[in-house]
């Protein structure tokens, strides 16, 4: 009793106060006056309704707000009692939610700036009530194998919905109301969700406390001469049929929003073809990286031939994002980001080991090999957006380390891996002449590893440098040429060789 005292005393005492010194520091620019005689509190109020448009907005927030309410207070409740889960997984299920809902801010924001508000709204209010006909799937009909996950996936896809219902349903009721009455507009809206809010969870327990003692069961059921099997297809009682209820009513609601007019609104099928495109560019971003290249060639575009179940679509696409962007970010960050040098050396160690494993004759290959490993390496250095730095330098040396330890000979690894490196930043435009440096800082460094001693392994590098040279702009020729001839002249080298 006291854990809980405490928690709540910070929560409201600490965060609610500083949560309102933060308000009063938002610059809120001065509404408009209107012109003319000031009307009275009811025809302000009434207004929102005179206005179609508007009242089309009013009517699906309500409704919304009433069959989100039916189910979602109801959802900690059934965890508790019906599945018997442990109070802190029910609130770890919670923060995870909150967290999803976070990472897809920064996804709905844009696509409702750009698309309208009205199609984010449909799509994350469809497959927010698809979410809702998921928990009737925990218990069939008692808790089996997959409940926890479904659990963690509905509350991940939850956290996903409210996030752009959140953004959108904010953004669209301003953006609907006319200049110096949005105070009358935006509070008419937001009392009718409120009302709905309000009323629906007194409905919802009413509810359950009838079909409490009541269930409808469909079974499936085989039988041959030997055995007869059964298993339940449809078992409902108590909060399934809460769910279900709530899921068939938002369908509904959705008619209504499709009737909002918005300006410059568009398809929620072009929003899902937007969140598409981004993932095949996270998912094409994993190119570089050897044995995940694969994962570039999933075949997404048959999400599009998915049963028309309203949320099946959006939830297949958001998913499909999210585990694209996270295996984009995970990589880039792991393995080119700031103060990862040695991360990024072991990462492309074991990704050139296992490429060097699938090539027949990797005395033959070795040079193939490390080009491609330091080209891509340069890709995504300059994908970071941490410039070349030691970066290039801790490249080049895992790729000279796992292709030499394959088996392929040290000249070819090191003529490959600067090669490699050269030609890929020239594609994406990093500083030549720093990434030639850095690359024979590498190569030297590895000369004990290689098996050679430093003269060699600097005038391999200085031969593949040049060679590389030849196929770049003057400019850069100059630069390598430069950063090739002052390393011969340190190491003593003749620069004719």
């Amino acid at each position: 009793i006291f854990g809980y005292s405490y928690t709540i005393l910070f929560g409201s005492i600490a965060l609610g106060l500083s949560a309102v010194v933060m308000m009063a520091r938002i610059p809120e620019p001065r509404m408009a006056a209107l012109d003319g005689v000031r009307p009275s509190i009811m025809r302000t109020l009434t207004a929102p309704l005179r206005d179609v448009n508007y009242r089309q907005l009013v009517s699906y927030l309500g409704l919304w707000n009433f069959v989100a309410h039916l189910a979602a207070p109801f959802f900690t409740v059934y965890m508790l009692t019906k599945l018997e889960l442990s109070l802190s997984i029910v609130v770890g299920l919670g923060v995870l939610s909150q967290v999803a809902s976070v990472l897809f801010l920064r996804v709905w924001g844009p696509l409702a700036d750009r698309y309208g508000s009205k199609a984010v709204l449909s799509i994350c209010s469809s497959l927010y009530f698809l979410v809702i006909l998921g928990w009737t799937f925990t218990t069939l009909p008692d808790v089996h194998r997959l409940t926890m996950p479904l659990l963690v996936f509905l509350h991940f896809l939850v956290g996903i919905a409210s996030a752009g219902i959140n953004v959108a349903s904010t953004t669209i009721r301003m953006k609907l109301a006319p200049q110096a009455q949005a105070t009358a507009f935006l509070t008419v809206s937001s009392l009718a969700a409120n009302l709905g809010a309000a009323i629906s969870p007194l409905l919802g327990g009413a509810f359950v406390d009838f079909f409490s003692v009541r269930h409808l069961n469909v079974a499936v059921e085989w039988v041959d001469p030997e055995r007869v099997v059964s298993f339940p297809a449809i078992f409902l009682t108590g909060y399934d049929f809460l769910f279900t209820v709530a899921f068939v009513l938002g369908l509904f609601t959705l008619g209504t929003l499709a009737r909002i007019q918005e300006e410059g609104e568009a398809e929620s099928e072009v929003v899902l073809e937007e969140l598409m495109s981004q993932t095949r560019e996270n998912l094409r971003a994993l190119n570089f990286v050897p044995g995940l290249s694969f994962v570039s060639r999933l075949p997404l575009a048959g999400m599009r031939y998915l049963p028309p179940i309203p949320g099946l679509n959006v939830a297949a696409n958001v998913t499909a994002y999210q585990i694209a962007s996270s295996m984009r970010y995970t990589v880039e960050g792991i393995a080119f980001g700031a103060g990862t040098a040695r991360q990024a050396q072991s990462r492309i160690n074991h990704a050139v080991a296992r490429a060097s494993r699938e090539s027949r004759d990797i005395s033959r290959q070795g040079a193939v090999i490390a080009f491609g490993a330091t080209q891509g390496s340069m890709r995504a250095i300059a994908r970071s957006g941490r410039g070349a730095g030691r970066l290039v330098k801790s490249s080049v040396r895992g790729t000279l380390t796992a292709v030499s330890r394959a088996g392929a000979h040290p000249r070819d690894a090191v003529r490959g891996a600067v090669h490699g490196a050269i030609h890929g930043a020239s594609d994406v435009d990093l500083e030549i002449g720093t990434v030639v440096a850095q690359s024979i800082d590498a190569v030297r460094d590895s000369a004990a590893e290689l098996g050679l001693s430093e003269d060699e392994v600097v005038q391999y590098a200085a031969e593949a440098a040049m060679e590389a040279a030849e196929e770049l702009t003057q400019e850069s020729q100059k630069q390598v040429r430069e950063v090739v001839l002052d390393e011969l002249m340190e190491r003593g080298s003749d620069p004719e060789q």
